[in-house]
């Protein structure tokens, strides 16, 4: 409840799979470690999924896929393949916080297939089945103004990285992605990664967490 207060203005602001923080230990919901502060809380990933089915895209011969490639808590896909009616397929190293997850997507009945792998695994697994199909990003891939991993205790592949491989994987077939951002990240990142593609849409929430913490988030078509 403390993140809920300190990140998000009050301890029920901080809900997952519709589970507030203060209910979350009498539900079963495991929080793990870092997923506390970096999770989308319902409020924004509930935004962001009635954003995609808002698009009112055209029909595909099959549903689309929605790919949590940096699972977390796994809550913004869950969302947005709830909004979409359609699985949602997700990828999380972290075995801690893979198995936090598991367990509360479970707990919940979340039709989300996490797997712990990494996300070039969960990408080359799943054949693409529109333009429509859905990558989400969140968090996402920390990068400074030249496109590296900031962390150098932990290092991970850059935005500009994580879009090559999804194209490599897609074998150049275009999709929506959805990213995070934060108000740590600088003014042209990730607008800069995305040069070559169309922005969608952008959900800004109010802000209502301390300087670094804010979010917005951006759909853009990827084009092949």
């Amino acid at each position: 409840m403390d993140v809920g207060r300190q990140l998000h203005g009050a301890p029920e602001a901080m809900s997952l799979y519709g589970i507030p923080a203060p209910a979350m230990e009498s539900a079963g919901v495991r929080v793990h470690g870092r997923t506390a502060v970096e999770c989308c809380v319902d409020r924004h990933a509930m935004t962001v999924g009635r954003a995609v089915y808002g698009l009112q895209l055209p029909p595909q011969p099959l549903p689309p896929l929605v790919l949590d490639l940096f699972c977390g808590s796994g809550n913004l896909g869950y969302w947005i393949s709830r909004c979409l009616g359609v699985p949602a397929y997700a990828a999380e190293l972290d075995t801690d916080v893979h198995d936090a997850t598991r367990h509360n997507l479970r707990l919940v009945g979340a039709d989300v297939r996490l797997r712990r792998a990494d996300y070039r695994e969960l990408l080359g697994s799943l054949s693409p089945r529109g333009p429509w199909d859905v990558c989400v990003l969140d968090p996402p891939p920390p990068e400074d103004p030249a496109g590296r991993a900031v962390d150098a205790e932990a290092p991970g592949p850059s935005l500009a990285q994580v879009l090559d491989d999804i194209r490599s994987a897609r074998a150049d077939r275009p999709c929506v992605v959805v990213v995070r951002t934060t108000d740590a990240m600088a003014d042209d990142s990730p607008q800069e990664r995305f040069a070559s593609a169309r922005h969608l849409c952008a959900v800004a929430p109010e802000p209502a967490s301390p300087p670094g913490f804010n979010t917005a988030f951006h759909l853009y078509a990827v084009p092949g």
